[in-house]
Formats: C-alpha cells, structure tokens, sequence
C-alpha cells in the first residue's frame, strides 16, 4: 500500500511546472478531463447501443417510433455536432472577456463530471425503456458541450499562467502528451479489467459487459478527476477585467 502512495505522489509531481505554482496547477487542470474523450467515444458510446436495443419495441424502433435503436448513436452525435458549432465561438467570446472565469469553469468541469457519473448510474437500470434512454442520449450530449466550454475556458488561461512564450508552448505539449497518456492508461486499466472480470468462459450477456465495463471507464475518469483537480483547483487564481486588461497593454 506504501508502494502506491508513493507511486502516486510521484506521479503527481510530474505535474509540477518549473516551481511555477499557477502554470502546474493549469497543467494538473487542463489534464483532469484526462480520458473523457476515449470513455464517451468508445465505452458509453456502446453501452448506448445496447441500451437502445434494451429499450426498443417489436419494431426495432425507440423514443415512441421516432428513430430505429440502430440510429441512437448517429442522432447523438448529430446533436453533439450541431449544437457545439454554436456554442464553441460563443464560448470563445465568453472565456476572454469574461471577469468571472474561475468560477464558470468551476461549474462547466464539475458539471460534466455529473454527467459522467449520471450515465454510470443509468446503466443499472434492470429494465430500461425511452425514458432511461432519452437521458442517457441527452446526457452524453451535456458531456460533450459542458467539456468543450471547460477547455475553452482553461486553455484562455494558458498566456496569463507564463511570461515565457516558450513556456506557453511546453505547457501545451505537455498537456497533449499527458491527456494522451491517460487515455491509453484508460484503455490499458478497462480492457484488463474487461480480461479477469469477464473471462470467455464465464456466462454474461454482451449488454451486461458493456454496461459494466461503461461503468469502470467511468470510474477511472472519476478518479482521474478527482486526483488532479481538488489538489489544484484553488491554485489556480482568478481573472478580473482589470487584470485581463493590464496583462494586454502590457503594464
């Protein structure tokens, strides 16, 4: 157990950016969305599928005859698309000019998070019909919106966290190589969770692995959360008009 904690507290330290408190705590957060993006697009992407065929009536069709159950994915990531073309120039305006940064990216973090944990509690619904459907669809969707904005509002930090141009450059290298470490780690922790939980010869439905596994992608996410943002969070210093304007004139 020593051997983990120490492990951990190594890992943590290589957040730590140059004794640049702010620029590592901008780091720790740019990087706690960490598998996010892999958990949505691939392990609640499929539990989805399955939980439409769950819901689906004798006609192969779900949401009162709407759409076929086969189409759940392709109209979520329909909506995803549409509605982040709007909102990411929005978002964009908000997040330069906006006194209250800290405290919106606070609420948009958290929120997907919410979602996350949502779905991972949906998927233990024993019968599932439209109803459980229509809010995992919709909360897969939130996921992905209130993600995009919380990165548009942590990456509008990246300039202010550093003088050094070089800085803002290695900062943001830094963060792509860790956020695609965490999304391999999360493949690496499901699938072998996936090979001693549900070995060839054990009897589970298809649905019942991918709601399960769906569950264990979340947890990681969760905890990847968790490990880097509560540390970091209040590390990270608040933007007012006045400070954003001095920092653009330079004075």
């Amino acid at each position: 157990m020593d051997q983990v904690a120490t492990g951990a507290k190594n890992c943590y330290q290589c957040f730590n950016y140059r004794g640049n408190e702010e620029a590592s705590a901008f780091l720790k957060l740019a990087t706690s969305r960490g598998a996010a993006t892999v958990y949505s697009a691939l392990y609640a992407t499929i539990a989805l599928s399955f939980l439409a065929k769950l819901a689906e009536n004798c006609d192969e069709e779900i949401l009162g005859g709407s759409i076929k159950s086969s189409s759940a994915i392709a109209s979520t990531i329909f909506i995803e698309g549409v509605i982040s073309a709007i909102l990411s120039p929005v978002s964009g305006v908000i997040a330069d000019g906006t006194p209250h940064r800290k405290f919106m990216y606070i609420v948009f973090h958290a929120a997907w998070l919410s979602m996350v944990l949502l779905q991972a509690l949906l998927v233990e619904t024993d019968e599932p019909n439209d109803a459980t459907l229509l809010l995992y669809m919709a909360s897969l969707i939130l996921t992905s919106v209130f993600l995009e904005i919380s990165i548009t509002l942590i990456n509008a930090y990246i300039p202010e966290v550093t003088d050094d141009e070089e800085d803002v450059h290695r900062l943001n290298a830094r963060t792509f190589a860790f956020l695609n470490g965490f999304q391999l780690l999360l493949a690496l922790i499901v699938t072998a969770a996936g090979f001693v939980l549900f070995p060839e010869s054990k009897d589970i439905s298809q649905d019942e692995e991918a709601f399960s596994l769906a569950q264990i992608a979340a947890g990681v996410v969760i905890f990847f959360w968790l490990y880097l943002t509560v540390p970091a969070i209040g590390k990270l210093q608040k933007r007012n008009n006045e400070k954003m304007v001095a920092k653009a004139s330079g004075c």
